[in-house]
């Protein structure tokens, strides 16, 4: 299969997964309505944030180093698990110990929600795990089994919490017991396919201090840049639980999480171009993210106004009335997401050709922009504050990453405003694709 091929392979896993997702959270808003909605939302921050704050990127490393032939599959395994378990109990650890302020912040100490959040502590160390034999996966370029392991887990997931909803009436203990059950299923489900294609029979239950060190070398940049981009993203989220009932915070994330649809085919792209770009030349890696940034900010900018166009009646037709404050900040963020998503090509060139210091140092002035622009507009502007906060913050990060993309590349501008034959290649792979 040729790259274009398989970013179209993961696209398509990524829309059906998305349709599933939308359907999913049909039955769950209105099931739960806009509180317990919102509710859940904040929930889910916690894990989010203890997979920022505790997951230190060596599974993202590792691509690099198999792709490198630094070390092998095995030893890489041993060294990832090791590091995933133990993080992930001592995150685990620390939410309990502090429970109680954690309850307080999100939750102005409401005991009722404590319980929720010892259910989703499980969730940590297992999704730590699922994601190790993700990335090594993508590492072999495996996409079918990484494809299958993927869905696996958003079936689950959205089958289950839909079936405790609809049939027992559990609440948001449905949701819950799905996620935690949906990783678990889908981590057996890598684990197998990992030992089953592996060439290399030969098992290693040794530390290597050597690899350990230049892991953490490598990967602590891209710990540092993720955790800057994961609150580039959250931050506003986080702000609104802080300052805003439940039911404003589940209209911003509805919004937000809706529009990034269009981060679909960027993220498949990136699935597939970081490892190209660790493997290839200087000249064929850039040549390669320049084509694939134009032929995304075609599809993405189109897909973004038909977006635009219908949000209002779908929100009414899936969500009902109730829910259609979302649409205004939906509209608000989509130019966010639609820039954010398509300059994040840059970042696998950065991380693929070994600078994944840039992530980290240029994902820091957004940061500090949305925070100052946060902590303002939205005291005054609520939900649209945030909203603008986001979007404005995503604008100046993806200049920044434009701009050292260019200087690191030897390219110039002219190379990233799409040309005749991008349009061509769109038409002729969807006509083969589709009208074959």
């Amino acid at each position: 299969m040729s790259f274009a091929q398989k970013t179209f392979s993961i696209f398509k896993r990524d829309v059906l997964l998305f349709i599933l997702n939308i359907f999913t959270s049909i039955v769950i808003a209105r099931k739960l309505g806009p509180e317990l909605l919102g509710i859940w939302i904040i929930i889910l921050l916690i894990p989010g944030y203890a997979e920022a704050f505790g997951r230190i990127k060596f599974d993202l490393a590792a691509v690099y180093f198999i792709g490198k032939k630094k070390y092998i599959e095995n030893e890489i395994l041993y060294h990832l698990n090791i590091v995933a378990i133990t993080t992930g109990i001592f995150i685990v650890a620390l939410i309990f110990i502090f429970k109680d302020y954690i309850n307080q912040l999100l939750f102005n100490g409401e005991p009722n929600n404590l319980i929720f959040i010892y259910a989703i502590l499980p969730i940590i160390p297992l999704n730590f795990l699922y994601l190790n034999y993700s990335y090594l996966l993508i590492s072999r370029e495996d996409i079918k089994y990484y494809n299958y392991m993927i869905i696996i887990k958003a079936i689950i997931d959205s089958g289950g919490a839909c079936i405790l909803l609809l049939v027992f009436d559990l609440g948001l203990w449905s949701v819950l017991m799905a996620s935690v059950l949906s990783v678990l299923t889908a981590l057996i489900f890598g684990r197998w396919r990992f030992n089953k294609t592996n060439i290399n029979p030969k098992r290693i239950f040794k530390l290597n201090i050597g690899l350990l060190k230049e892991f953490f070398n490598y990967s602590y940049k891209l710990y540092i840049g993720g955790l800057i981009s994961f609150l580039n993203i959250y931050l506003m989220k986080s702000f609104l639980s802080i300052y805003m009932i439940p039911e404003k915070v589940a209209f911003y994330s509805m919004a937000q999480d809706r529009a990034t649809l269009l981060d679909k085919l960027p993220a498949a792209a990136n699935v597939m171009l970081y490892p190209v770009v660790s493997k290839s030349n200087q000249s064929d890696s850039s040549k390669s993210t320049a084509k694939a940034f134009r032929i995304i900010l075609i599809l993405g900018t189109l897909s973004s106004i038909i977006f635009a166009i219908l949000i209002k009646p779908l929100v009414y037709i899936m969500y009902g009335e109730p829910y259609l404050p979302m649409v205004v900040p939906f509209l608000i963020v989509l130019p966010g997401i639609l820039i954010k998503g398509t300059t994040s090509l840059f970042v696998s060139y950065f991380t693929g050709s070994g600078r994944a210091d840039l992530v980290m140092k240029l994902s820091i002035f957004p940061l500090i922009l949305q925070l100052i622009l946060g902590f303002i507009l939205i005291r005054y502007f609520g939900v649209f504050g945030a909203a603008f906060s986001f979007t404005l913050g995503m604008l100046f990060f993806s200049i920044l990453e434009i701009f050292f993309f260019l200087k690191l590349s030897k390219n110039s501008f002219k190379d990233l405003i799409p040309e005749s034959s991008d349009y061509l290649y769109i038409y002729n792979f969807f006509k083969l694709k589709f009208f074959k």
